[in-house]
């Protein structure tokens, strides 16, 4: 499955670094949801994309729109 930005991406579950499960469903009820994809944690590409989506909470938190982001790596935990 390809998806584009905008797309609506399918339910999963998958386990967070502290061995808890993240269920798409669940935190899409509480606040909209951006999905990210590092290709390799701690790169200089993750760091910058970070620092990018922190500015994006803030400007989100300001006009009163609940974010969540959910980080994807193929890194081990």
């Amino acid at each position: 499955m390809i998806l584009r930005p905008g797309d609506r991406a399918p339910d999963f579950r998958v386990p967070d670094q502290f061995g808890s499960t993240i269920h798409l469903a669940e935190v899409s009820l509480r606040s909209a949801v951006i999905l990210v994809f590092f290709p390799f944690a701690f790169s200089p590409v993750c760091g910058d994309e970070v620092r990018a989506l922190d500015d994006l909470g803030q400007t989100l938190a300001a006009e009163s729109a609940p974010i969540e982001v959910i980080g994807m790596s193929v890194d081990s935990k």
